[in-house]
């Protein structure tokens, strides 16, 4: 309480040089408050003693504290290789944490975390602790590291460039589009839109018959605040504005809102000037017209897919969109735009990781052949990674840039059959998965194949890192705070990965129904309605049932077939066989 009543409770006391004393006061007065200021002191004085010691208590000593791994591995079940990448430093609880993640092909897994209160985040730690994580998990299965922009990060990006030559360190992708949509909403003509926005919004949560009036008109749907740190939020808030803008015209145009007495403040006629204005909501339109592929990429990039073969063409995508539909092809309507995000991707968008990542992708090179293939600031990239990938074998790199490279550019041998060219036709981004096709495809470049499997399995961003911050707030609480680090990276090691293989029994149950899910109807033949489809219900419900116990039924011949050929004794196989039964009847239904 630092206005208020404890101004009060100064003034009357005299004890605080910020407010005068009172003169009028009678001594049992003084005496009363004197006492409880004196108290509130005491008490809080015992608070901080106590949480001193507490923080002595759990501390852990120089000589006992490793630094545990503070990365997030990027990988795949098929295969051995996987990434590393690093999360930012983080405060829960009011102790400083390092948290360490691993991103694998069900999601990201917790490894561990570390309590460095005492220590300074300076480049040369930072290095020291990424150094150490890449020793414990192997420096052969690390492919690149992923902090954001801070100076410490890439001081120690230049320490571990200088020890290990063949990692890789890039930029986090979401911390840049986001850089990307605060200085696009700085612009004039966005500047003012947003402003005016958020003030709107103030002004209707400030005062509850005003909040009471909105949420009237929207059925109690509310608008979107704009946050501090999140720029995207300033993108949500103004769509929330213009899908509520007929309703927020009707509640300013109300006869409600004319007997309102804020209607005649100050702030109630610029929220009014605000709705009604034309050229205001003209700017929110064009706002979101710009900001909504930026918001789209930031959406794709933030996810626990591999982003890495989709990051740089989706960006030469919004700028595309950005130049043609949204501003008409105008260069004074672009430019300022176009430069933005050309200056925030300039060195940690466009590294050598994603541009190889963005020729390897086949949904993007084969729709672009001959440009992507004759860049040579990409094929200078290429020819980078594959050095670094096979630093000193110059046999293997000469037949995967001659030989492996240009079948793949031709699209001769497999690349080129009409299922390989179909399987990225006909699907979207969202649906293609080209790891997978080089999995398949791949397979008489064997070089080639594995060095892009690796970056095309690469993640973007490290806010992976920062998933399991909930889960520390609920393990660490304060009324539960005299956990040691060691039993809350357990307690949070088992909750965060529990969520995991939740994740992962609940796809692989979803993905036996739909094994056995099978549409009758179109199976036989028949049309949607009609007589005809009519007579043969009573066919298909028969069948539906029939597929519930066919486990069942497999299992039963499985076991006719097992004593006909295994004399033995079965006891041990019939219990097996029944455990198995009953837990396949499960998944199926």
């Amino acid at each position: 309480m630092s206005e208020g009543i404890y101004r009060l409770k100064c003034h009357v006391a005299g004890r605080s040089s910020n407010v005068r004393a009172c003169h009028k006061a009678s001594k049992e007065a003084i005496k009363e408050l004197v006492e409880a200021l004196d108290g509130k002191k005491k008490k809080k004085t015992e608070k901080q003693i106590e949480e001193s010691e507490l923080r002595n208590e759990v501390s852990i000593s120089g000589g006992a504290t490793e630094m545990d791994e503070d990365m997030e591995v990027m990988g795949s079940r098929r295969r051995k290789c996987d990434h590393e990448l690093m999360g930012r430093f983080v405060e829960i609880n009011s102790q400083p944490n390092t948290d360490s993640t691993k991103f694998t092909k069900e999601g990201i897994s917790f490894i561990s975390s570390m309590e460095d209160s005492d220590a300074s985040h300076t480049g040369t730690y930072i290095f020291d602790y990424v150094d150490k994580c890449i020793e414990d998990v192997g420096p052969k299965k690390v492919v690149q590291v992923v902090t954001d922009n801070a100076s410490n990060n890439m001081a120690a990006a230049s320490l571990m460039e200088k020890k290990r030559p063949n990692l890789f360190w890039t930029s986090c992708a979401t911390h840049m589009v986001n850089l990307m949509l605060e200085a696009i909403g700085k612009l004039p003509r966005f500047k003012n839109a947003i402003d005016k926005a958020r003030a709107l919004t103030r002004f209707i949560y400030a005062h509850h018959s005003t909040l009471s009036m909105m949420r009237k008109m929207t059925k109690k749907r509310d608008i979107v605040r704009p946050g501090v740190t999140r720029f995207a939020t300033n993108y949500l808030c103004l769509q929330s504005l213009v899908e509520k803008n007929e309703q927020l015209r009707l509640m300013f145009a109300s006869e409600e809102w004319a007997r309102n007495s804020h209607s005649k403040s100050a702030k109630g006629k610029v929220a009014y000037a605000t709705v009604v204005s034309i050229s205001f909501w003209k700017s929110v339109n064009s706002y979101l017209l710009i900001f909504r592929p930026l918001v789209k990429v930031l959406q794709f990039v933030d996810s626990d897919r591999p982003s890495m073969p989709w990051l740089y063409g989706e960006l030469q995508a919004v700028i595309r969109e950005i130049k043609e539909d949204v501003s008409s092809g105008l260069e004074k309507n672009y430019k300022p735009i176009i430069d933005i995000i050309e200056s925030k991707s300039k060195g940690r968008l466009d590294s050598s990781l994603h541009l190889v990542g963005y020729l390897l992708n086949p949904y993007h090179f084969a729709k672009n052949r001959v440009n992507i293939g004759d860049d040579a600031t990409i094929m200078e990239a290429f020819l980078y990674c594959v050095e670094k990938f096979f630093s000193d074998d110059l046999t293997t790199e000469g037949i995967v840039y001659d030989d492996e490279l240009i079948r793949y550019k031709k699209l001769e041998g497999k690349f080129g059959r009409k299922q390989a060219l179909f399987s990225y036709e006909r699907k979207g981004a969202n649906e293609f998965n080209p790891v997978g096709w080089w999995s398949n495809y791949g397979g008489s470049t064997s070089n080639s194949k594995k060095i892009t499997i690796r970056i095309l399995s690469l993640t973007t961003n490290s806010s992976g890192c920062e998933r399991n911050w909930s889960t520390f707030e609920g393990v660490h609480t304060k009324k539960r705070n005299r956990l040691d680090s060691k039993r809350l990276n357990n307690l949070v090691y088992v909750q965060f990965n529990a969520k995991l293989l939740c994740k992962k029994q609940r796809v692989k149950s979803e993905s036996r129904k739909r094994r056995w899910n099978f549409d009758f109807q179109a199976a036989l033949g028949l049309r949607d309605g009609g007589e005809e489809c009519s007579l043969y219900k009573p066919l298909i419900r028969t069948l539906k049932r029939v597929m519930v116990f066919l486990p069942e039924i497999i299992v039963v011949i499985d076991f006719i077939y097992a004593i006909s050929h295994h004399p033995k004794p079965l006891s041990a196989y019939i219990l097996k066989r029944l455990k198995l039964s009953s837990s396949s009847r499960k998944d199926s239904l």
